[in-house]
């Protein structure tokens, strides 16, 4: 059984818009692709701003590894 003070989201592509608003709302997060492995393309985001860019970042990397860079991510937040 997963911790109450984690929060896993998974967004459909269709959400994307949606996708950094969700990452800035749990900031401080962790943004992962769903489709990649070995710890590829984990991002922690310490604020809204670094969440932006940590999703715009893990859709680059997807799009990197021939992956859809429109696929669900994963949105945790980050607990120390």
């Amino acid at each position: 059984m997963s911790s109450p003070a984690i929060v896993h989201d998974s967004i459909p592509a269709w959400a994307a818009s949606s996708t950094f608003a969700r990452a800035a709302s749990v900031a401080p997060c962790v943004v992962k692709p769903r489709s990649l492995s070995a710890s590829r393309g984990v991002i922690r985001a310490d604020d809204p701003r670094a969440a932006a860019a940590a999703v715009a970042r893990v859709r680059a990397i997807l799009a990197e590894a021939g992956e859809d860079p429109e696929g669900p991510l994963l949105i945790e937040r980050y607990v120390p």
